[in-house]
């Protein structure tokens, strides 16, 4: 039987893979102890064809590789210090770097700071094109350019908060601005205000109480109750419109980040606590983040994670320049603000006063078929207005509101003046004053 087949019947049970794992795949390896005994002699062949065949792949990288405790490693330019994974290993590494159901850039991001073996990139390209979860559910893009929030000073100082369905559930994700850090609750039995309070309250406790939250203005999460509750711990709350979850951008992109975590990884009960779950979030929790090549873990606590994508016990100590890292991360987050704003376009509409009235257009269909009366105009292009019949109040952007054009007065009637008199040909006669009226003085 292949060494690849023994390692992956012995391996594959393991949830959390570490270097003694991978160190006794490395053993089962003949292949891999061929590549351990040349780096360390060091003595490669001039050219590569000279090599044998299973250290070929390897001779274009040898200048990178070294080994610690009988395990190949590979660093280039002073960067990451990664395992170079034995065959028998990588599908498996492959699926724990796919755990959460993110795009192959993540997964890339991931692997650079852990795990090499030739081919990486084209094997991870093959796994997440393989995977029918994430072909199933691809995500689209948003069709207008958000409305930017000034950046956080520190973390879970700005969250998101929004509730979701996935499978005929409810879930809550809470997310950190500044971070990325992602939490996620299944609600059993509906998503009412109370539950939702009692979860954020451990959120609290664990992260602190943020001085905003972002949400939508869905009923559980605007009620009187939820109103009281954010005012109680002294959070002023941030609502998107109605039909319009770009106006909310960061609760979409963790919303979207939970379901594909979820999606393949929850049971037929539909709860959270399971090992691939679990797996999945630590997985999420340790993916970097765009630009700053730092996972939500490290800029939330210091350190990575210890998850099912093998890595050297250094990376799980705290780093001792964490406050650096949380610094470039608040200034990566203003030059990206400004880049944004600077480079943002679009239509420019002008403002709607409270009173007029307004066509809403129906998101189902994409028809301006009901109207109603602007209430009060809020901050960052939304309008509270009351339908017409319901009387409902519903919260709307202004791409969703079009003025209606108000008649004009109709003009005062003019009086009417007397007929004229009917012409005739016949001579006139003129009348004259008399002169000895002349020296009469009135």
């Amino acid at each position: 039987m292949a060494a690849a087949t023994i390692a992956a019947l012995t391996f594959n049970e393991c949830l959390t893979l570490d270097e003694e794992v991978v160190l006794r795949a490395s053993q089962q390896d003949p292949a891999y102890q061929l590549l351990v005994a040349k780096v360390l002699a060091g003595d490669w062949h001039p050219h590569r064809a000279q090599e044998i065949e299973c250290l070929r792949h390897f001779y274009s990288v040898r200048d990178r590789l070294s080994v610690s405790r009988g395990l190949v490693t590979y660093t280039y330019d002073q960067g990451h210090v990664r395992l170079v994974i034995p065959d028998g290993l990588r599908r498996q590494v492959a699926a724990n770097l796919h755990a959460s159901h993110q795009g192959l850039d993540s997964m890339l991001r991931r692997a650079r700071q852990t795990v090499y073996w030739p081919g990486l990139e084209g094997d991870l390209q093959h796994h997440r094109a393989s995977c029918d979860t994430c072909n199933a559910h691809a995500p689209s893009q948003p069709p207008e350019t958000l409305i930017l929030t000034p950046p956080p000073e520190y973390p879970f100082q700005q969250t998101v908060v929004d509730v979701f369905q996935l499978d005929g559930c409810s879930y809550l994700a809470y997310a950190d601005r500044l971070t990325g850090w992602l939490e996620v609750a299944q609600l059993p039995s509906g998503a009412t205000s109370s539950k939702i309070m009692n979860q954020l309250r451990l959120y609290f406790a664990r992260w602190g109480a943020p001085e905003q939250v972002s949400t939508d203005d869905g009923t559980n999460l605007v009620s009187e109750e939820m109103t009281g509750f954010f005012k109680r711990w002294g959070i002023t709350v941030r609502l998107s419109s109605a039909h319009y979850p770009q106006s909310n951008g960061r609760a979409e992109a963790a919303v979207k980040s939970a379901k594909r975590m979820l999606r393949g990884n929850i049971g037929t009960n539909r709860s959270l606590n399971s090992d691939k779950v679990s797996l999945a979030l630590l997985q999420y929790l340790n993916t970097p983040l765009r630009d700053i090549d730092k996972s939500p873990a490290q800029l939330a606590m210091g350190r990575q994670l210890r998850d099912g994508v093998p890595a050297i016990s250094l990376n799980y100590r705290i780093d001792e320049h964490w406050g650096r890292t949380l610094r470039e991360r608040e200034r990566q987050m203003a030059r990206q603000h400004s880049k944004m704003k600077d480079h943002a376009n679009g239509c420019s509409r002008s403002n709607i006063a409270p009173g007029s009235r307004v066509l809403v257009q129906n998101q189902a269909n994409k028809t301006w078929d009901r109207a109603g009366i602007v209430v009060e105009a809020r901050g960052n292009r939304q309008y509270l207005v009351k339908l017409d019949g319901s009387g409902r109040l519903s919260l709307h952007t202004r791409l969703h509101l079009k003025p209606l054009a108000q008649p004009n007065p109709a003009p005062p009637p003019k009086p009417q003046e007397p007929p004229p008199e009917p012409s005739s040909n016949r001579p006139r006669r003129r009348a004259a004053r008399p002169g000895w009226l002349d020296d009469y003085v009135e």
